[in-house]
């Protein structure tokens, strides 16, 4: 394992923490820290500036962490932060679509389609006004994930298990946060979302 892995996984640690003991300024820097290291983790994995896989996911890795920055705000950005992750979802279904010759595969829908109907059907009803972003964000989530199986189902390289992974990873991170916002929130859910929050985009940098 790398230095600047095992400093994204303390960082990561230090901000769960502070989210317990309710330390502000702990987690008002080390969170955007966290995916900062993450941002440096993927230009360490550039080994050509022409391949624009590269700066797709970069530039996605950005949004992530300005969507970062609307969700630890004191006053609640919550549809701020879910439009930045949007578009950041935007900038990998993209950088994935480069690599894929044929996205004709829909049988790969099917449990991705039926997973989004199922968590669609539980967070609705206590989304309130956030019902069409909540239907929006799922959407594109559920393409994401399907390019990154799809991505992985072609070519079956490292790169391409990572995206698939990252891909994996915020599916879990996101459903969590949903839930935990809109249905019930529990003792675990900030430790749960952030793991599975910072696995997902160190997994998509790995995959550059």
């Amino acid at each position: 394992m790398s230095l600047l892995l095992i400093f994204i996984i303390i960082s990561g640690l230090i901000y769960i923490v502070s989210e317990y003991v309710r330390a502000p300024k702990i987690k008002y820097f080390f969170k955007p820290l966290t995916t900062v290291l993450v941002i440096i983790l993927a230009f360490q994995q550039v080994n050509d500036w022409n391949n624009t896989y590269a700066y797709l996911v970069i530039i996605g890795l950005l949004f992530s962490l300005i969507g970062d920055v609307f969700l630890m705000l004191p006053k609640d950005k919550f549809l701020h932060g879910l439009t930045t992750f949007l578009i950041a979802h935007l900038f990998f279904i993209v950088a994935i679509f480069t690599g894929l010759n044929s996205v004709n595969e829909l049988v790969a829908l099917i449990p991705i389609g039926l997973y989004t109907l199922l968590f669609l059907w539980k967070v609705l009803p206590k989304a309130k006004e956030n019902k069409l972003a909540v239907i929006i964000y799922s959407l594109i989530l559920m393409v994401f994930f399907w390019q990154a199986s799809l991505y992985f189902y072609y070519f079956a390289t490292l790169a391409a298990l990572n995206v698939f992974l990252g891909a994996l990873f915020f599916v879990i991170s996101d459903s969590l946060l949903a839930y935990s916002r809109f249905v019930k929130q529990s003792v675990y859910s900030v430790a749960l979302i952030h793991i599975s929050y910072w696995a997902a985009l160190t997994y998509i940098a790995l995959s550059i």
